[in-house]
């Protein structure tokens, strides 16, 4: 497998448990439904016109055999319309944080895509940690005012055993 390099250096984190407001996506690819929550500015519908970081999670779901996306913000940020919504408890943990390079409106869904496989295809066989899906979600903090074209990418792990 080739996976085009990128330069980025993970941090490990402990997170404690968080609560969001969320939208859950009704699109095949994620990208699509991210440009659905910009679009319409859901953001902001959901925090009363206040900037704060949106969280992108996936989520097994195991009655129907796929990944489920959601896209909100922390629940202690919402102030607005919660019309369509659900609250989603993300578990905290041990996690590592990637922050994607900076990109161009052009290239930063590549720019993701190429981070996630560098994540999954060489840091994390290459480090001490394995992915700990059973002890926390997948998820992605972006925040679109910031015209910065990156993000955060935060993946749940532990310690691999000797």
């Amino acid at each position: 497998l080739q996976v085009t390099p990128v330069s980025v250096k993970p941090k490990i984190v402990e997170l404690p448990d968080f609560m969001l407001t969320v939208y859950k996506s009704d699109e095949d690819y994620t990208p699509n439904f991210w440009n659905k929550y910009n679009c319409k500015k859901l953001s902001k519908r959901l925090s009363g016109g206040m900037v704060c970081a949106d969280y992108g999670v996936c989520r097994w779901n195991s009655e129907a055999s796929k990944l489920d996306y959601f896209i909100g913000i922390l629940t202690e940020y919402v102030n607005g319309d919660t019309t369509g919504t659900t609250r989603l408890g993300v578990s905290g943990g041990l996690y590592t944080m990637f922050s994607t390079p900076q990109s161009s409106h052009f290239d930063f869904v590549n720019t993701i895509h190429k981070t996630w496989q560098y994540i999954f295809n060489v840091w994390l066989p290459g480090s001490k940690y394995r992915y700990a899906s059973d002890h926390g979600d997948q998820f992605e903090t972006y925040i679109e005012t910031d015209r910065t074209f990156s993000e955060d990418i935060y993946i749940p792990i532990e310690v691999k055993p000797c």
